[in-house]
């Protein structure tokens, strides 16, 4: 009779994970003519900043973007420094945001908006 073989467990190699890519927060001052918004925060039943600028940044960064303001303002409300912030993990730099950013919002009609500056923030 034969002993029973013993059978080794075969190595596989480890699962291999994809890390994202490292994000990185940026800082936005923002002008803006208030007459056609409802406001900074973003509203589902009207046009604000903060949708602007969020639909102004995910093709830039392949995805949707949120963005936090630094403070709110009303309905119709003008601002001049208006300063939000988002991460984001495509390399672009600070002055390119900027560019990309105003060039964005000049495609889609959305002329009342602009970056004043951009920083990014952190490490």
């Amino acid at each position: 009779m034969m002993a029973p073989s013993i059978r080794k467990p075969t190595s596989h190699p480890a699962p291999r994970t994809q890390h994202p890519e490292p994000s990185r927060t940026f800082k936005v001052v923002l002008a803006y003519d208030g007459t056609d918004f409802s406001g900074f925060q973003r509203q589902s039943n009207a046009r604000s900043v903060q949708q602007a600028l969020e639909e102004a940044l995910a093709p830039i960064e392949g995805r949707a973007v949120v963005v936090s303001g630094a403070g709110r303002t009303d309905s119709g409300v003008h601002a001049l420094g208006q300063v939000a912030s988002f991460k984001l993990s495509n390399a672009i730099s600070a002055p390119d945001l900027k560019l990309a950013l105003n060039a964005a919002f000049n495609a889609t009609s959305s002329t009342d908006v602009r970056v004043l500056g951009s920083t990014a923030i952190g490490l």
